[in-house]
Protein backbone atom coordinates (compact mmCIF):
# COMPACT_ATOMS: atom_id res chain seq x y z
CA UNK A 1 0.00 0.00 0.00
CA UNK A 2 2.48 2.28 1.03
CA UNK A 3 4.47 1.80 -2.69
CA UNK A 4 1.34 3.02 -4.42
CA UNK A 5 0.63 5.58 -2.47
CA UNK A 6 3.69 6.80 -3.19
CA UNK A 7 3.40 5.95 -6.76
CA UNK A 8 6.43 3.84 -6.93
CA UNK A 9 7.79 0.06 -6.95
CA UNK A 10 7.79 -2.19 -3.76
CA UNK A 11 11.26 -2.32 -5.14
CA UNK A 12 12.09 1.28 -5.01
CA UNK A 13 9.96 1.57 -1.52
CA UNK A 14 12.12 -1.12 0.06
CA UNK A 15 15.07 0.94 -1.41
CA UNK A 16 13.87 4.06 0.00
CA UNK A 17 13.37 3.00 3.20
CA UNK A 18 17.03 1.27 3.59
CA UNK A 19 18.08 4.65 2.51
CA UNK A 20 16.44 6.13 5.52
CA UNK A 21 17.48 4.30 7.71
CA UNK A 22 21.15 4.60 7.00
CA UNK A 23 20.87 7.94 7.05
CA UNK A 24 19.05 7.76 10.77
CA UNK A 25 22.32 5.49 11.80
CA UNK A 26 24.73 7.99 10.55
CA UNK A 27 22.77 11.20 12.10
CA UNK A 28 23.09 8.81 15.29
CA UNK A 29 26.29 8.15 15.00
CA UNK A 30 27.51 12.23 14.84
CA UNK A 31 25.35 12.64 17.66
CA UNK A 32 27.76 10.58 20.00
CA UNK A 33 30.60 12.02 21.53
CA UNK A 34 33.70 11.25 20.38
CA UNK A 35 36.09 8.26 21.85
CA UNK A 36 39.55 9.03 22.47
CA UNK A 37 41.19 7.50 19.38
CA UNK A 38 38.76 9.73 17.40
CA UNK A 39 39.88 13.46 19.57
CA UNK A 40 43.48 12.20 18.61
CA UNK A 41 43.19 11.52 15.11
CA UNK A 42 41.40 15.13 14.65
CA UNK A 43 43.97 16.98 17.16
CA UNK A 44 47.03 15.22 15.25
CA UNK A 45 49.75 17.14 14.01
CA UNK A 46 49.95 17.48 10.20
CA UNK A 47 53.51 19.24 9.98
Amino acid sequence: MLAASLGVSVGDTVALAVRRLRQDRIGADLRDDLNAAEVDWLDADLG
